[in-house]
């Protein structure tokens, strides 16, 4: 048996790589920043999903622009997941997408980029689907997530995503080829249960704030 497969090696070197990654990241104010709205969002939802209840508190609610006028779901939503697959696919994609964005313009920049990116599709969805009778919920970070990609294609149109995890595409390319693929989805119906439409909106909104923004 190797010296690298001893359970003890592994120990170390596991031991010895979260040391630095955790230096790295109280030496760094950006990448704490990261880490704490995944803190966030990661307490929020595995509080939620052990105490249910929570849960009406935090979900975007059709209703929320009628009688039941809540304006704080329109940013709490992203807050909450639906199951620990949803939230560790996101937790994965919120650090990726915040990653360059966060250290290219900075913490107050990346927050607005996706504040926006989930309140103002938020706030259209609402509007559209407020009439109906039947209530809709959603929840989950996606459409900010989208919309730090969306930003992140015009401040570092350099970047490489890899799409689908498999090819290395430029970011604008990639982030064109989501809009089009989620957009395509939701006028399909497919997968009713993913807000394609919010990964959309939310791309758009993060694209055309970092024009405005410059």
């Amino acid at each position: 048996m190797s010296n690298n497969s001893n359970p003890t090696m592994i120990w170390q070197q596991m031991d010895h790589a979260i040391t630095g990654w955790v230096k790295a990241a109280i030496a760094s104010p950006e990448l704490m920043a990261i880490l704490c709205l995944q803190a966030l969002v990661v307490i929020v939802s595995l509080w939620a999903l052990i105490k249910p209840s929570l849960a009406s508190w935090f979900t975007l609610s059709s209703a929320s622009l009628g009688k039941r006028f809540q304006p704080w779901r329109w940013v709490t939503y992203s807050f909450f997941h639906v199951n620990v697959p949803h939230l560790t696919l996101n937790m994965i994609s919120l650090y990726n997408g915040a990653y360059y964005l966060m250290f290219e313009r900075g913490i107050m920049y990346t927050t607005l980029i996706y504040v926006l990116g989930v309140g103002i599709p938020g706030i259209l969805w609402c509007m559209f689907t407020s009439s109906k009778s039947e209530i809709q919920e959603i929840a989950g970070a996606s459409a900010g997530i989208f919309a730090l990609f969306g930003a992140s294609a015009v401040v570092r149109p350099d970047l490489k995503l890899i799409l689908g995890f498999i090819a290395p595409i430029d970011i604008s390319t990639g982030v064109a080829v989501m809009m089009v693929i989620s957009l395509w989805l939701y006028s399909k119906g497919y997968w009713k249960r993913v807000w394609h439409l919010g990964h959309f909106l939310g791309a758009m909104v993060g694209f055309y704030a970092a024009i405005f923004l410059g």
